[in-house]
């Protein structure tokens, strides 16, 4: 099902989890596939390219609208907009939210399904069909965080690379690293589905 979702697409998908565990060997690369490798630290890595212009994928990716409609489809609950707008030469996003996950059994020892988080990215300016961005994906109330950036970047042909890298921090004693083995999984999966909101909210965009 993936391969057939990402048919014009490429997924680089690299972890190594805090504890030194590799994640040992996916599928191999290719055109619509995507490989693992093993990088140090617990360091995740998703590609994929979209049929569009970088400037149509930055208005989606700028638009709070857009980032209602993505929470309310992930199941996210009491949003509170902070700041959506430009900064400098820049454009900063920032929101807290309630966000509630199914849980192992080891992990809610330490966590809760369901928790708030306060997430701001911030985008620079666009420069030479590049456009950046770093975020932070703070727990609150739980040692958990996630920091990381993005890169928007025009590839020819009316096509846009977005590349989403971060480094999740669990600081639970004892089970910390089996907690951020559970949640690679998650996070990879949270990642392309927001690129799949990306990809089908530019297509009903051009629509009309």
């Amino acid at each position: 099902m993936y391969r057939g979702v990402y048919r014009r697409c490429t997924v680089l998908y690299i972890c190594q989890m805090a504890t030194g565990d590799g994640c040992g060997e996916g599928r191999p690369p290719g055109r619509g596939g995507w490989r693992r490798r093993t990088l140090p630290g617990m360091e995740l890595t998703e590609e994929t390219t979209y049929d569009a212009t970088l400037a149509e994928v930055i208005a989606v990716e700028t638009d709070w609208d857009e980032y209602l409609a993505r929470f309310a489809e992930g199941g996210d609950r009491d949003v509170e907009l902070i700041e959506c707008g430009p900064d400098g030469d820049g454009f900063v996003v920032h929101n807290k939210r309630v966000v509630t996950v199914d849980l192992p059994g080891f992990a809610q020892r330490a966590l809760k399904p369901s928790n708030t988080v306060d997430h701001l990215v911030r985008f620079g300016p666009e420069e030479d069909g590049r456009r950046e961005a770093s975020f932070t994906l703070d727990v609150l109330g739980a040692p958990v965080r996630t920091d990381g950036t993005i890169v928007f970047e025009a590839i020819g042909d009316g096509r846009t690379r977005h590349t989403v890298t971060c480094d999740v921090s669990v600081k639970v004693p004892l089970i910390g690293g089996k907690i951020a083995n559970w949640a690679k999984g998650d996070i990879v999966e949270q990642i392309r589905r927001e690129f799949e909101f990306t990809r089908r909210r530019v297509a009903e965009r051009r629509a009309g």
